[in-house]
């Protein structure tokens, strides 16, 4: 340390011109005169002793012959990298569909145990399901029974942050979504969502209130809607409760989306009736007709900004089907779009089927009713295949989205073929679209041509975007495997990546 005298008290603007200062408090009079700003005076507590220990050591350093200067890397530990991973696709840049965990992220909070274990466990599995690696898969199988123990410890005696114990709960639900694809275990996904419900129910609705609470609510929504549609189970009466809950704090009665998902839970309780025989066959047509009806009507009044702008192209690209391409506000908005028509068109092939019984049973011409549910699959596919190239095709990618793109410092995936890389929000963008393109592609109403479109598209995307369930898709696809869309929603890992 070395002393280096009395210091000048005057202001930045006197000590650079050699002025004479005087001090006052708001401004010093030079600086009055000038009419500039006084940027006030330092204190000389804080600049009468210099630190030189970096120019000390920089010199004995210098004079040695036998020390050589090398930077040292520091290994990051795999948990470490998972969770930044983890974090980059699901919190703060992806999906963002997990922002309730930004406290926990910034470490604002205390992370208690149970969720520290749960984010370790879903994070490694992740981890694993990038990289195809069965080590990690099987350490990220110990994170979740260790956050199976603690969280079964905190149950027994609950504390008073609910919060965390809901996410851990919907953690170790995305843990089972990453780690199970088979189509099997959609029977089961009900019971995983219930048990987050009864410890809903338990901790009492009540007590979600603020900003991360509700969302850790909406998160829940979401799953639990999905889980009941492709299981076909009707929502519970509780649920629908949590809605009105959630509604009412954010104000959301005239949100497009809202409005989509309320219709989605009709949707559930049209299949778990069907697939209990509750209704006859008129009456399940007539259900059937009249829920298509009110999606159908409710596209026609969604907003202005939530429309997409058409573009017809005057050449043709082999990214853009028909040369007709959609531009969305953000891939949120193209994914809502892209749930309602995926029913739409299920509804639709429903009633093609019914209107086959009906001629096969009591020999009754359906072919003019027929004709329609075919005109509106094929309409609906067209209008998914628009959505496509916006975020699959770089030529055609809309300037938002590419802005939004570029503004992201972190790439995880290297484009084959040339130096461009993905981020996880453009790996997301892509993933969302594969189930509502396999839907239509699969269709009563889809040519030949428009399969191999589809196909193409796929086999494009695991190349260029390093997706590999891309690829199996469009295996599936050539083969023309006749599977349920929705063993194909869990094969491609539900909404533990796409919603």
């Amino acid at each position: 340390m070395v002393f280096r005298g009395r210091p000048s008290k005057a202001c930045q603007r006197c000590r650079t011109r050699r002025l004479k200062c005087d001090y006052r408090r708001d401004s010093c009079t030079p600086c009055l005169r000038a009419a500039v700003v006084c940027h006030g005076y330092r204190d000389p507590q804080e600049i009468r002793i210099e630190d030189q220990t970096d120019d000390a050591r920089r010199k004995v350093l210098v004079k040695s012959k036998h020390v050589s200067l090398t930077e040292s890397s520091l290994s990051v530990s795999i948990d470490i990298q998972a969770r930044m991973i983890f974090f980059a696709h699901y919190v703060s840049v992806g999906s963002r569909g997990w922002d309730f965990l930004v406290p926990w992220e910034r470490e604002t909070e205390v992370v208690p145990r149970w969720l520290d274990a749960s984010i370790d466990a879903v994070s490694l599995a992740l981890l694993a399901h990038q990289h195809v690696s069965l080590p990690l898969l099987s350490l990220a199988r110990q994170r979740y029974a260790l956050a199976l123990r603690v969280m079964k410890q905190s149950l027994s005696s609950p504390p008073t942050a609910g919060d965390s114990l809901i996410a851990a709960s919907l953690l170790l639900d995305l843990f089972e979504k990453i780690t199970h694809s088979e189509a099997s275990v959609i029977q089961f996904w009900p019971s995983h969502v219930n048990g987050t419900l009864a410890l809903i129910q338990k901790i009492g609705v009540q007590n979600f209130q603020d900003h991360y609470a509700l969302r850790i609510i909406s998160r829940f929504l979401t799953n639990y809607v999905i889980s009941c549609v492709a299981s076909a189970h009707a929502v519970s009466k509780d649920v629908l409760i949590l809605c009105d809950h959630l509604e009412r704090h954010l104000n959301l009665k005239d949100n497009p989306k809202w409005k989509i998902s309320a219709l989605t839970i009709q949707y559930a309780s049209f299949l778990s009736a069907v697939r209990t025989g509750r209704w006859s066959l008129q009456e399940s047509m007539a259900r059937a007709q009249d829920l298509d009806q009110a999606l159908l009507v409710l596209s026609q009044n969604i907003p202005p900004d939530w429309q997409p702008e058409r573009r017809t192209l005057r050449y043709p690209l082999p990214h853009v089907y028909g040369q007709q391409m959609d531009l969305y506000l953000d891939r949120l908005v193209t994914q809502a779009w892209n749930v309602l028509r995926q029913v739409r068109i299920q509804l639709n092939e429903y009633l093609l089927d019914c209107y086959d019984k009906l001629s096969a049973i009591h020999g009754v011409n359906q072919l003019a009713a027929s004709e329609v549910a075919l005109s509106n699959i094929a309409a609906l596919s067209l209008e998914i295949y628009a959505s496509i190239p916006q975020y699959a095709s770089y030529v055609c990618r809309s300037k938002r989205s590419q802005g939004e793109a570029d503004g992201i410092g972190l790439s995880i995936v290297p484009q084959k073929g040339c130096d461009k890389v993905h981020t996880p929000s453009e790996l997301l963008d892509c993933y969302t679209l594969l189930f509502p393109m396999y839907v239509a592609a699969r269709s009563k109403a889809a040519t030949v041509d428009q399969r191999q479109w589809v196909s193409y598209m796929f086999r494009y995307i695991s190349d260029h975007f390093g997706i590999r369930n891309a690829l199996l898709l469009a295996q599936l696809l050539d083969q023309n495997t006749d599977i349920d869309p929705w063993c194909i929603y869990a094969m491609l890992g539900g909404y533990g990546f796409a919603a």
